[in-house]
């Protein structure tokens, strides 16, 4: 399995950027254009995905205000990979999350199979109710 794009949106300086992953990716740019950032990104869904909690990889970056777009006053951050699979299956994880007014929240994390037509949710987190649905419904 390889990823296949990483999307950000509201994350840092990355309003809303797919970053496509073909073999060789070479990130070019000025100072200051937000390069740096995408690879942040990979690595904060990387750390989240190691230890199955945001809260050391968004600490780590100085707190959720420190993730938001600055272009909006605390706005959601949403990050997200997919993947290519066996016989070109494709697969997304992906989170949202929204500041509080002490800290943040996990509005909605989700694990989706892309067929060839619509997407099937495999497993939607439901955080506000402390709960995971395997929903495999299409949308």
């Amino acid at each position: 399995m390889r990823i296949k794009n990483l999307r950000y949106d509201r994350y840092r300086k990355a309003r809303d950027v797919i970053l496509e992953l073909n073999g060789l990716t070479v990130l070019i740019g000025p100072n200051a254009g937000g390069k740096s950032n995408l690879l942040d990104g990979f690595r904060f869904l990387w750390s989240a995905a190691l230890t199955g909690d945001f809260r050391n990889p968004v600490a780590e970056r100085g707190g959720i205000l420190q993730l938001g777009w600055k272009g909006e006053t605390r706005p959601p951050v949403t990050l997200a990979a997919a993947f290519l699979g066996e016989a070109d299956e494709q697969f997304e994880w992906g989170v949202t999350l929204a500041p509080t007014s002490a800290d943040f929240i996990v509005t909605e994390e989700i694990l989706r199979r892309k067929p060839g037509t619509g997407k099937t949710i495999l497993l939607r987190n439901y955080p506000n109710e402390k709960r995971w649905l395997n929903e495999a419904a299409d949308y």
